[in-house]
């Protein structure tokens, strides 16, 4: 089951940035968070690059994906992390990124995820 009428929005959290949901969603469901082909694998030449590419970027399968924009980025790219998360999360070797409600959410909850999971589906 996906939904893709559900509006996610970004908040301020203790870490930043968070993408938050506004209304309630069951356990199971497919969130539509990740706008396909919206990554590069990247290889910092700079400080700079580096910087960035360690705030944003994803390290697996011994490559650094990074957001292809670093003016418009899909909403995945804020979902923080928990070693509770909520939602489970596919990241496919094509740089595809996938998420499903873990259990039941609440509206206004934060959504995260545990960043260790990434190369591995549940």
């Amino acid at each position: 089951m996906t939904r893709k009428d559900t509006i996610f929005e970004l908040r301020p959290t203790k870490h930043g940035i968070g993408v938050f949901t506004i209304g309630p969603l069951k356990k199971g469901v497919e969130l539509i968070l990740w706008e396909k082909g919206d990554w590069e694998l990247k290889n910092p030449t700079t400080f700079a690059e580096l910087k960035w590419a360690d705030k944003w970027g994803i390290y697996a399968w011994d490559k650094l994906w990074c957001p292809k924009s670093k003016i418009r980025m899909s909403i995945a790219w804020y979902i923080n992390h928990s070693k509770t998360p909520n939602l489970k999360t596919h990241f496919m070797k094509t740089g595809n990124w996938r998420f499903w409600a873990a259990r039941a959410i609440k509206p206004n909850e934060e959504l995260k995820i545990d960043y260790s999971r990434l190369d591995y589906m549940d």
